[in-house]
């Protein structure tokens, strides 16, 4: 099966989109040949049946040229390659371009999307497409019969710490992400405040790792900052700056409880990676809530309650390590079972063969 994939950026070394690569090789695997466009390639190790088409964004290629070199792609390549399929990854603005040379030549279009935000050219997409594939039932806002809800797709073994440090005196409170308004980071600091004010733990050292990714979050992060500051908190909660997929995975190791205040709405992939880990995670991100309101009570607190937060924290670390390894080895059991890689890519390529054999509606 040859499959035309399009993605915004090929990059291990990304903090946010860094995982997309692993996507690229667990689809290769189950496929005869993938095409990837992509707005922006930084390196990597492929298989021989991969193609990185890049349309040139790390040369500082202007946005019209880029736009230019997609559409020459399009006009050439999809049919000269005889695609089976295209797979839009988050970029429903190119399934919109792509549509007619896909209509043309009878391409079925499919389109991978996340995310609490509806556009209006997301409505478009979803007209156009096929196949509207998620990672759980509140990743995808639009009604439609179209939509399959496939996983979220975390690389389980790279979450294996048999060989994790032994806890040490200070207590890890540790959130994961970019720096932006809607992660509601300031409930995480607010909670910080309450724990450190409060004394509810003897040694704690909270921990933000993550940067802004547009300058309009700069402000965002200034306010962070300057709550640390105002409330005399600098000694004990931590900026990290944004870290690719691989160091990252050293926080995950080393954390002891992980917190996830993001208002996205659709579940936020760094509350799936560190139950993979095996660590608890606290969040009041909404599908994150539904996740795991059947698991545990002490993991999931209303939207923006930083006292409940503290609260949750506090519990999490009364719990005896017995009851904890319990519930983190059930976490990461959820993760296996419903949300990994290598299920993610299996249901993929599964949809994708039934749309091409005519067994679902085109």
């Amino acid at each position: 099966m040859k499959v035309l994939m399009v993605t915004q950026k090929v990059a291990p070394d990304d903090p946010i989109l860094g995982f997309v690569c692993e996507w690229i090789k667990a689809l290769s695997r189950r496929l005869e040949k993938l095409t990837v466009v992509t707005l922006e390639h930084r390196g990597g190790d492929w298989p021989a049946n991969v193609e990185i088409y890049s349309l040139g964004k790390e040369k500082n290629l202007g946005r019209l040229i880029r736009l230019g070199r997609f559409f020459q792609f399009a006009n050439t390549r999809l049919a000269q390659d005889d695609y089976d399929l295209v797979f839009c990854h988050m970029s429903p603005k190119y399934l919109v371009f792509l549509s007619p040379w896909a209509k043309a030549l009878a391409i079925p279009l499919t389109l991978w999307y996340a995310h609490g935000q509806v556009s209006f050219t997301l409505k478009t997409a979803s007209r156009l497409a096929n196949r509207i594939f998620t990672s759980t039932a509140q990743g995808y806002r639009l009604p439609s019969g179209k939509v399959s809800v496939v996983g979220q797709g975390i690389p389980i073994a790279q979450f294996d710490f048999t060989d994790s440090p032994d806890k040490g005196e200070q207590t890890k409170i540790v959130t994961i992400g970019r720096i932006s308004p809607r992660k509601d980071l300031l409930t995480f600091l607010k909670a910080a405040a309450e724990i450190i004010n409060r004394r509810l733990i003897g040694k704690p050292r909270f921990y933000l790792v993550g940067g802004i990714i547009t300058p309009g979050d700069e402000p965002y992060l200034k306010r962070l900052r300057d709550f640390c500051r105002e409330n005399n908190l600098e000694k004990q909660i931590d900026f990290i700056p944004a870290c690719s997929p691989q160091d990252v995975l050293k926080w995950y190791c080393s954390g002891d409880i992980f917190v996830n205040t993001s208002k996205t709405g659709s579940l936020d992939k760094v509350i799936l990676e560190a139950m993979a880990a095996g660590k608890p995670i606290i969040t009041s991100n909404q599908a994150g809530v539904r996740l795991l309101e059947a698991v545990h009570q002490d993991l999931i607190f209303p939207e923006g309650d930083y006292q409940s937060l503290a609260q949750r924290i506090y519990s999490l670390t009364k719990i005896n390590d017995e009851s904890l390894k319990k519930l983190t080895a059930k976490l990461r059991y959820l993760v296996a079972q419903e949300h990994s890689l290598e299920r993610l890519a299996d249901r993929l390529v599964q949809e994708f063969r039934a749309i091409t054999d005519g067994k679902t509606d085109q």
